[in-house]
């Protein structure tokens, strides 16, 4: 008769269970803090919103079905997290913001300070930052044909997010 693995012990059951509700607890709070973050970011210049709008869509995928499809089919939060995780599209205007955003950063760093390696980490952060922006594209494939060549429907927003914020990251 062929060996069958042995049982797992209930000890290990009982220690694994408590971590993956832990693990779901962890993404729930950390999508809740993104969000928050992120909607905060729509209203002060300097803080970004996509970024925090990405991280609460990952740990939503992980965490809660229900936030996550509401994030995602969100009239106004769901289309730049659906464009980044299908396309990795940044809207022009969004890049434009950041790219404000980062030369305001760069600015205050030579006003704040006088140490040199300071100023030259925030110059450099902000220009790779500045160089990810550009290279990415800025519109989906569907906003580049005519209107003759739209692309056929797809799953739900929803659907399609969960299954691309599930794998092993957003555009990652």
């Amino acid at each position: 008769s062929p060996k069958r693995p042995p049982a797992t012990p209930l000890r290990f059951r009982a220690i694994m269970a408590p971590m993956k509700s832990a693990a779901r607890a962890f993404f729930l709070s950390a999508g809740l803090f993104s969000l928050a973050l992120g909607l905060i970011g729509a209203a002060l210049p300097l803080l970004p919103t996509v970024p925090f709008l990405l991280l609460a869509a990952y740990c939503f995928a992980r965490s809660s079905e229900r936030l996550h499809r509401w994030l995602v089919e969100h009239p106004r939060l769901g289309p730049p997290i659906l464009a980044w995780s299908r396309h990795g599209v940044i809207s022009p205007g969004a890049k434009a913001l950041a790219l404000l955003s980062l030369a305001g950063s760069v600015g205050l760093a030579f006003w704040g300070t006088a140490i040199p390696w300071a100023r030259a980490g925030a110059s450099a952060a902000a220009v790779l930052v500045s160089l990810f922006l550009l290279t990415r594209p800025s519109w989906t494939p569907e906003e580049r044909a005519s209107p003759d060549e739209a692309a056929p429907a797809e799953a739900s927003p929803a659907e399609a997010s969960r299954a691309e914020t599930s794998g092993s990251g957003l555009g990652t």
